[in-house]
């Protein structure tokens, strides 16, 4: 399923973007 393996690949690296954003905000 190629919909699967691109959100399994895109997914994570939203969620370290999204973190990044958050300490940035913080900091």
């Amino acid at each position: 399923h190629p919909s699967y393996d691109f959100n399994d690949d895109v997914l994570p690296i939203g969620a370290a973007l999204l973190a990044a954003l958050a300490e940035r905000r913080l900091a």
